[in-house]
């Protein structure tokens, strides 16, 4: 799984690179970016990831305002601090909302939650294809 993380303190980055390689090793961090900016310009330049880890408050602005300039493709783990948020986020396919810090057990269940989510979408695709 291609993943992007988009979070502006070196520290969370860090612990959930490590959290996410620990939980299954087949996760390839894909990218890191720290502001509006500088997501905006990775989406452009890149394939969409499989799934991105965002933190709402980000060093130059809300990471809403990312999905408000560029169409989202993919599904969204919110990780942020602020539980202010949480209804704002689905507008943005978000498939979960972690609480800082975030916490193993959580992070595992919002996973398994994705990989749902892919096998729904391979079955519906592939019996898209036989009938």
């Amino acid at each position: 799984m291609r993943v992007l993380i988009i979070e502006d303190e070196t520290t969370a980055v860090d612990k959930l690179t490590t959290m996410l390689s620990h939980l299954d090793g087949s996760i390839q961090v894909v990218g890191k970016t720290e502001s509006v900016k500088d997501t905006l310009i990775w989406l452009k330049s890149n394939p969409s990831p499989d799934l991105a880890f965002v933190d709402v408050q980000l060093s130059d602005d809300s990471s809403f305002e990312i999905f408000k300039q560029h169409e989202v493709k993919f599904p969204i783990i919110f990780t942020t601090a602020y539980d202010d948020y949480i209804l704002e986020s689905f507008e943005y396919n978000s498939l979960d909302y972690l609480l800082k810090p975030i916490q193993m057990e959580r992070l595992s269940k919002a996973l398994d939650k994705v990989k749902k989510l892919e096998t729904h979408f391979w079955q519906y695709k592939f019996n898209e294809l036989f009938e």
